[in-house]
């Protein structure tokens, strides 16, 4: 009968590499595929520069809403 200290040391033990990131993306995908070419030649700097003033933080005043939950109402 097989210890449970042996099981998992078998189970951790093939999860377990020398490296962290075994391998690099660009080895796991094919960089031949069509949306690996297009990825490479979108302009990414001038869609970031161009889409970025609408995703910076605006200051609001915050808002009291009075709300209703499981525990009744309150501010």
């Amino acid at each position: 009968m097989l210890e449970w200290g042996a099981i998992a040391e078998g189970f951790w033990g093939s999860l377990m590499t020398d490296d962290f990131f075994p391998a690099r993306l660009e080895q796991m995908i094919d960089l031949r595929h069509p949306l690996a070419v297009l990825a490479r030649r979108i302009p990414w700097g001038q869609l970031e520069g161009a889409l970025a003033p609408s995703f910076e933080r605006q200051d609001r005043a915050g808002r009291v809403v009075a709300v209703d939950d499981l525990f009744g109402p309150r501010l």
